[in-house]
């Protein structure tokens, strides 16, 4: 190499172009250096073909034309290359081999590593011949949290001044002395890597940011901060973590991935949306955490693309979640969306298609087993099945109801992102749009994002401007089978009847002896779609005042458009004749605002960092407006118009608003010795739901923590790179409450149908009735929380373990109560209601998060994240104004209320009988009546009234000797005791794979299904269960008689209880990265094969043991009948490619 060198230097070697120019201000040693260690492979030499038509054309110009229109670049002698000489250059779409081989013939010797090209004369092609036999490497770094290349890394030869920098793409050559040496990677703000080649020809890094573990900066309210510097349980999901995941909703990306944040999909329709639960149930009301986007509260997180979030981070714990006060009772998301950097243009394109379906299917009954149960049931009931039941056609299959329901229902995801800026300025902007067919005929979702996102820094920076759009619009087309329906028909039954009006066929009551509807007629004769339109701009300005202090003015105005229209055409169902068209539309549109102030200081000096917030929230009342219509009548359905009815009417209308909020806000954080930390935070919040008397809420937050391993006595251990114990305690509120329950409310009926009669002749006049009164004591509710835990960190953080302790108190809980009858309030029928403050629940329990990572230096490379977590949650106290216990839940009329909430159990606990046995014959019953009669001394003469053989009788709770509703006890817990997730994530070469493992344990579910699916209530198809059923005495089984006593036989038990415990492997992710060098328009190429919800390990009866209520989107619902399977859509296997693209 030195003989190399000297001969360089001797022949005045220059560089001849506007491209190297840049580089020459390196000394001439370093950059013939790096010259010979850019040797490898010839990719983009290959691939890039050339057109040139030079006439009488000097090479030296013919060799910056080929640089003009390549990134190709020359190194030569002019003393040994005749570049004056005169060329003619002919060439269409032709390598650059091919040309310099035509220019230069014999005479010059070249090589050609990528885009460097040295040029010799022929009689010192010896030297080539040299370089050409270095050991050279190649490969290309990227960042490990990003895996964005990473240009301008050093590259260098362990022991050597020997080195190289990646280019713009990443990527890097460089020749070594042999190939068993070291290469060190370096840049500034990650941590160095070293790598023994090994013989490879071949390494790919990806650097790890030095601002990981206690450097790491995390977003919290109202900023970031330094994570040393907080003193919370907080957790936070990167962008890089969401990749090759299908969702409709970002909350369904942190499913089993933070410990102590529950996440249930509502259903698994497309666009259905999903709940968010931190460290329990936290009150009688509302249970959804606050959303914070980019720094402002509230917003609609659907309104973010998965691929435009940067991080998502949940403040679990007091200290955190206090400075937003009475909205952060139940927990903070805080979701960040990408901004634009400085650089040229970035384009990013992410786009995926595939399928999804539904994979389990329920065992029902035959054609022939279905009319034998027909004909048990119409027995026991002392009746004969109808003729048509008689014959043999009715035993032949001729429909899979459960097969012919569920579809294979296809999706498209697209997602493109632009991305820039310059000193002062950046943008991005973002657009998607999925489309994805539901997995049970017949409807269509459709959702287009659209976010844009400027920033300007002016006045060397003193004043920072902040603009970001976001756009949403959800559309909905068809109508969604009902499953309970499909289930329910009979299998003889064929989906077409042209002689059936609207053209499909039809379960008869009198000759069918059922009247299921036929789930083609809903969806062939019904055309339904919805629009939900959501725009939300926020707009912020930053001023730094001083060094440290600034001021920043943030606002978001936010509106919202709804409408769906229903058309309906004749057709006979199993339950009902449309002889004429009907229409229905609803209309609703939404505005809303949020202003807030605040100054900030953050100072280091000393040993002493502090740092200070003080501000501001004015947040009025959102504005509602709604109306809906119908038609009927229509003389032709030619036109779905509302005017074309010849009969119209309007429906409903509302106008309303929501509540308002004033807060005043402030923080401190001190940190002495990068050791020591306090935060406390106070915030004092006014809102309208309340009285006078109790309008104001003051909440505040204190945390410490102990960076322990920066102790002097820690330095000897070496093993431990982190050790920090932390405390915190504080106090949140609620007032998510309906707004004017300080004020009396009056009802005028449906259709203002409230009549009084006055005078003597009793003359009836409009009128109203009050039916609820108001409390204008009513105040905040409170949430008391105490957090203890520790982070330790061993080996460079290689191995991490977090653990924290919380108990979670809540008081004043806001309850309905109900008056009694004697005050005359409430509606007809109804009772009147009061919201007083009257419960009290605590959750206590503890999370645990392990984090396991490989030798970065190595090539396989890998970590293992393991979460779980462990709560209780137990009701302390309930009030003395209205009936107690509460109980609720009564999934079909005559089983009973399902869940009953009181002291020292759950909220929302299962509540109901205990089955014991069918009862086997006469002697069985007749043991039974003996008991109860010699329990009361022949007063009650029957064990469980009106029980017959084959009937279901219950257990004697309460040990009285017969069954009455004190035998009802506690028979299941909707709240988990246990949930975990597990996150493996690994890197080979250009390979990726990612799996993710959630589930839940100590947890029951209702399947409510059974009620009509295994029931055997009325002539319906069942499950195959029901082959066991009771059929004559001395059948010993735990299936009754069909169709008798069916009231009693299907009252709330045990037997509709069951464990809802799953392991689910929800995400599967594997994928390859194109080498870059392979095309040259792409930064990055990355395809990968996706699944969701790959398997699922339970032994829930049911399709889908992730249950969220009957009805998801009530909150009133979703807290006290939480787990009730009603025929809830099971949430779909999804299988996907796609590919990832940077320009």
């Amino acid at each position: 190499m030195k003989k190399l060198l000297s001969y360089y230097e001797k022949n005045h070697l220059k560089f001849f172009s506007k491209k190297t120019i840049r580089v020459m201000k390196l000394s001439s040693f370093l950059l013939i250096l790096t010259v010979f260690q850019l040797w490898a492979t010839e990719t983009y030499s290959q691939l890039t073909k050339l057109s040139l038509h030079l006439e009488n054309t000097k090479i030296a110009d013919a060799l910056k034309e080929i640089e003009d229109q390549s990134e190709f670049y020359f190194l030569y002698s002019p003393k040994l290359i005749d570049v004056e000489k005169k060329v003619n250059i002919v060439a269409e779409q032709e390598t650059i081999k091919d040309i310099l081989t035509d220019v230069f013939g014999e005479d010059v010797k070249f090589a050609v590593h990528d885009r460097q090209i040295i040029l010799m004369p022929k009689d010192k092609s010896e030297i080539i011949d040299k370089l050409l036999q270095q050991n050279v490497v190649t490969g290309i770094v990227t960042d490990s949290q990003t895996g964005e290349p990473m240009p301008g890394v050093n590259v260098v030869v362990k022991g050597t001044t020997t080195g190289t920098m990646t280019d713009a793409s990443g990527n890097y050559s460089l020749s070594v002395p042999d190939r068993n040496a070291t290469l060190v990677f370096s840049f500034i703000g990650y941590t160095t890597q070293e790598i023994p080649l090994e013989g490879r020809t071949s390494i790919n890094v990806s650097l790890v940011s030095e601002a990981i573990g206690l450097e790491e900066v995390v977003v919290v309210g109202y900023g970031s901060a330094i994570k040393r510097n907080v003193a919370s349980a907080t957790a936070a999901l990167k962008s890089d973590e969401i990749v090759g995941l299908s969702t409709t909703d970002p909350r369904q990306v942190i499913q089993g991935k933070i410990a102590g944040v529950q996440v249930t999909n509502n259903s698994g329709d497309p666009g259905s949306g999903a709940r968010i639960v931190i460290r329990g149930m936290g009150s009688f009301s509302n249970t959804d955490p606050l959303y914070v986007i980019d720094g402002i509260q509230g917003g609609d997180i659907n309104s973010v693309a998965p691929q435009d979030i940067e991080s998502i981070t949940v403040l679990k714990d007091a200290s955190t979640t206090a400075i937003y006060g009475s909205a952060a009772a139940n927990g903070v998301v805080l979701v960040t969306t990408k901004s634009g950097r400085r650089g040229d243009l970035k384009v990013e394109y992410e786009g995926s298609a595939g399928f999804a379906n539904v994979v389990k299917r329920l065992d029902m009954l035959n054609a022939s087993e279905y009319v034998d149960l027909v004909t048990d049931i119409q027995h026991s009931n002392g009746l004969d099945i109808t003729a048509k039941l008689q014959t043999p056609d009715v035993r032949i299959d001729r429909t899979d109801w459960q097969d012919v329901t569920f579809q294979k229902g296809f999706l498209t995801d697209h997602n493109l992102r632009f991305s820039g800026g310059t000193e002062n300025v950046t943008y991005a902007f973002s657009a998607g749009y999925q489309n994805q067919e539901s997995t049970v005929i017949d409807r269509t979702f459709q959702r287009i994002t659209v976010g844009a996102k400027l920033t300007e820094s002016l006045f060397k920076k003193r004043v920072n401007l902040n603009q970001n759009l976001r756009l949403k619009n959800d559309i909905n087309n068809g109508v969604i089978a009902n499953l309970n329906e499909a289930l329910r028909m009979a299998p003889y039954l064929p989906i077409y009847d042209p002689n059936n009006l609207g053209g499909y066929a039809r379960m008869d009551k009198v000759t069918d002896l059922q009247d299921a509807n036929n789930p083609y007629n809903t969806v062939g004769n019904t055309d339904y779609n919805d629009r939900r339109l959501g725009i939300e701009l926020d707009l912020s300005g930053e001023l730094q005042i001083i060094t440290g202090l600034s001021f920043k003015s943030q606002a978001r105005i936010s509106a919202g458009n709804y409408h769906n229209m229903t058309f309906n055409y004749p057709c006979n169902g199993g339950n009902f004749n449309r002889a004429t068209s009907d229409i229905s539309e609803h209309y609703n549109y939404s505005y809303g605002f949020i202003l807030e102030n605040y100054f900030s200081y953050d100072r280091v000096f000393g040993g002493h960092a502090i740092t200070a917030t003080l501000g501001n929230t004015y947040d009025p009342a959102d504005i509602y407006r709604s109306i809906s219509v119908s038609g009927s009548d229509y003389t032709s359905d030619a036109i779905q118009n509302l005017a074309l009815a010849n009969s119209k009417s309007v429906t409903g209308s509302s106008v309303n608003s929501g509540k308002s909020r004033l807060s005043y806000f402030g923080r401190i954080g001190y940190t002495f010795r990068e050791k020591y930390v306090l935060n406390a935070s106070l915030r004092r919040d006014a809102s309208s739901v309340f009285g006078v008397n109790n309008r104001w809420g003051t909440f505040y937050g204190v945390g410490l923590a102990w960076i322990v391993s920066r102790e002097n006595f820690m330095s000897s251990i070496s093993a431990v790179s982190n050790l920090r114990i932390r405390t915190s305690y504080g106090k949140t509120g609620n007032d998510n409450i309906p707004p004017f329950l300080t004020s009396s409310k009056v009802w005028k009926g449906s259709g203002n149908n409230i009549v009084y009669s006055f005078g003597d002749d009793l003359t009836f006049a409009t009128g109203s009735i009050v039916n609820s009164i108001p409390n204008p004591d009513l105040k905040w509710e409170e949430t008391n929380q105490f957090d203890m835990g520790f982070e330790l960190g061993l080996f460079k953080d290689r191995i991490n373990f977090t653990f924290d302790y919380f108990n979670r108190s809540n008081k004043d809980l806001l309850i309905e109560t109900q008056l009694p009858l004697t005050t005359g309030l409430g509606n007809p029928g109804s009772v009147g209601t009061q919201w007083i403050n009257a419960a009290s629940m605590k959750n206590q329990g503890f999370e645990i998060a392990l984090i396991f990572n490989s030798n970065p230096a190595n090539q396989f490379k890998w970590d293992i994240s393991l979460n779980s977590t462990y709560s209780v949650n137990e009701v302390t106290a309930l009030g003395t104004v209205r009936d107690l216990p509460i109980s609720k839940g009564e999934f079909m009329t005559g089983v009973g209320n399902a869940t009953r909430t009181d002291i020292g159990h759950p909220l929302g606990s299962y509540f109901g009988y205990v089955f014991d046995h069918v009862v086997v014959d006469q002697a069985d019953l007749d043991r039974l009546n003996d008991i109860a009669s010699a329990a009361t001394n022949g007063q009650v003469q029957e064990y469980q009234t009106n029980a017959k053989p084959g009937d279901r009788v219950w257990k004697d709770i309460d040990g009285n000797g017969y069954i009455n509703a004190n035998d009802r006890t506690y028979i299941g817990n909707p709240s988990p005791k246990w949930q975990y997730g597990i996150a493996f994530n690994s890197f080979y070469k250009n390979f990726d794979l990612q799996i993710l493992i959630h589930g839940l344990a100590g947890v029951d579910a209702v399947n409510g299904s059974l009620y009509w699916w295994a029931g055997m209530s009325k002539p319906f198809n069942q499950m195959a269960t029901v082959l066991r059923r009771w059929r004559k005495e001395g059948d010993v089984t735990d299936i009754p008689r069909a169709g008798q006593n069916s009231g009693a036989n299907l009252n709330f038990s045990t037997w509709y209880v069951e464990k809802g415990d799953y392991l689910r492997v929800k995400n599967f992710v594997l994928g390859y990265n194109l080498p870059p060098n392979l095309f040259n328009t792409f930064q990055r190429f990355r395809v990968y094969f996706s699944i969701q919800n790959a398997l699922t390990f339970t032994k829930y009866s049911g399709y889908d043991p992730e249950i969220s209520s009957t009805s998801p989107g009530d909150n009133n619902n979703y807290i006290f009948q939480r787990g009730i399977d009603m025929y809830q859509r099971p949430n779909p296997r999804i299988m996907r490619l796609g590919v990832q693209l940077t320009f």
